[in-house]
């Protein structure tokens, strides 16, 4: 990661502390800067890393079977991933789509379901985006 990025990552992982986010774990693409953010997000919030060959090159479909696969004993992940696929995968979600993904980015979704395989527009209450430029964030519709 160049500086900016382990800049970025670091101010992320410090708000996911001051937040107290009690994310259970990371899943992160297996390329070296998917890694290293991590990495840096760890240092603050003492987790566990899991690479994922899928969370490189993807699209909605296979952010979607990656979820799929997940184990519904884990309530709260973060995904450190890729352009385009976290956009895709985003923007399904969305009535009003965003246009790409700010590189540092964070956007999170309230799920009532118990299973990761249940995920659909009908059962998410609340998305929430921060990105670099605005840590504050805004709800998303």
């Amino acid at each position: 990661l160049k500086y900016k990025g382990r800049k970025n990552a670091d101010e992320l992982g410090k708000l996911i502390k001051e937040l107290r986010i009690e994310i259970e774990c990371i899943w992160s693409s297996p390329v070296k800067r998917g890694k290293q953010t991590s990495m840096i997000i760890v240092e603050e919030n003492k987790l566990s890393i899991h690479c994922d060959k899928s969370l490189y090159s993807t699209d909605y479909n296979g952010l979607r079977q990656f979820m799929n696969c997940l184990n519904d004993d884990l309530d709260l992940i973060l995904i450190v991933g890729h352009e385009p696929s976290l956009s895709s995968f985003t923007n399904h979600f969305l009535t009003k789509p965003l246009p790409k993904l700010v590189t540092a980015s964070s956007t999170s979704f309230k799920i009532e379901t118990r299973s990761w395989k249940d995920i659909h527009r009908n059962n998410i209450s609340t998305i929430f985006h921060r990105n670099r430029h605005d840590w504050q964030g805004s709800p998303l519709q």
